[in-house]
């Protein structure tokens, strides 16, 4: 029989142990969730969710709707501007094309981009953005891109979990 060690495991019993980051074992554990009435919108519209710590690692992102009768949603990230308006970073970094003409069941996204795999899961929010190097401002704020508006008003859900 043989035993395996994962990689943190490795790095536990090194000769000297290599520390591992905190926020992938035993970082504290975050949710940041919002339910809001989403308005009939146009094609291209934005609605800015709430800001994530730039170094937060996401491990989940679930999303939920009503029927809004047409339109599909994309899960990205957005950055603050000094004006105070927001500028797309990866617009549709975990999620695209979400369906919302009919209710959309509480489903996990995270991974629903073709650009995103399970390779992701140990890096910080701002390179799931497809930032180079860590940017200087302190967030990033996940969002929903509407790439085809909606026909009709409706409540969106959005759960973000993972790790500081």
């Amino acid at each position: 029989m043989t035993t395996r060690y994962g990689t943190h495991m490795t790095s536990f019993v090194a000769t000297p142990a290599t520390i591992v980051n905190a926020r992938l074992w035993g970082g504290v554990s975050k949710e940041y969730k919002d339910t809001w009435e989403e308005p009939d919108n146009a094609n291209g519209d934005v609605t800015i969710v709430g800001p994530l710590p730039i170094d937060f690692v996401p491990s989940s992102i679930l999303f939920a709707s009503d029927a809004l009768g047409a339109g599909t949603a994309n899960v990205g990230l957005y950055k603050k501007n000094s004006d105070g308006t927001f500028t797309a970073v990866s617009a549709e970094c975990f999620a695209s094309d979400i369906a919302v003409t009919t209710a959309v069941a509480q489903t996990e996204v995270l991974f629903e981009a073709a650009a995103t795999d399970i390779a992701n899961t140990n890096k910080s929010l701002w390179q799931w953005a497809g930032l180079s190097a860590r940017p200087d401002y302190a967030e990033l704020f996940i969002a929903l891109t509407f790439d085809t508006g909606t026909s009709s008003a409706g409540t969106i859900r959005l759960v973000v979990r993972g790790t500081e």
